[in-house]
């Protein structure tokens, strides 16, 4: 189960857009006659989970930039906060690093050639 905290679900939604991206135009570059579709498609996972921690350290950038203004009612003063975004319980900035490292993981996999999956 997942859960989120601000804008915590991106870190799941680019991942498949990448995901989306990749096979759209992966599967275009990689001749159907190669037999070697399951090595493709693990090149194109780690390529999206790279594209994705991208994504993601760039988003939190732009959020840590620009915090949040609240009002306190009883002063009137205007104090900068900063987002919390959390997706499953982690701060949304250490998925960047979750993320490539996990693409490294699975790179090396590829590369020693082994299948990922069944």
């Amino acid at each position: 189960m997942f859960f989120w905290r601000g804008w915590g679900i991106s870190v799941v939604l680019l991942l498949l857009f990448w995901l989306i991206v990749g096979v759209v135009l992966g599967k275009s570059f990689v001749p159907a006659s190669t037999g070697n579709d399951d090595t493709a498609l693990q090149w194109i996972l780690v390529a999206a989970l790279v594209l994705d921690g991208a994504s993601v350290f760039a988003l939190d950038r732009y959020r840590k930039s620009h915090p949040r203004k609240v009002k306190d009612p009883a002063t009137g003063q205007v104090a900068l906060v900063a987002h919390g975004d959390h997706f499953s319980f982690i701060p949304f900035g250490l998925w960047t690093y979750i993320l490539i490292a996990i693409a490294a993981v699975f790179a090396a996999i590829t590369l020693l050639g082994y299948r990922i999956g069944s």
